[in-house]
């Protein structure tokens, strides 16, 4: 997992504890200093395939950690 990747995984999961659910992509970029949030969406997308993160097709704010962590709607 590269720095930034954890910063990303970090960023979501802390968000998940604060709020009580995921953080949309331009939260993700914003929050991690990104320029736009195709960047957020690629680092997802690549959590989600290594099952670091999951994630609801079609549905907004549908990131979460995995079941493990308590952090799923």
């Amino acid at each position: 997992m590269t720095k930034r990747q954890k910063q990303c995984l970090d960023f979501i999961l802390n968000f998940w504890e604060r709020h009580g659910y995921g953080p949309s992509y331009q939260e993700i970029s914003d929050g991690l200093g990104m320029k736009n949030k195709s960047g957020a969406y690629r680092i997802v997308t690549l959590l989600c395939e290594r099952g670091q993160l999951r994630k609801h097709a079609g549905r907004a704010r549908s990131i979460y950690g995995p079941a493990e962590s308590g952090q799923h709607p």
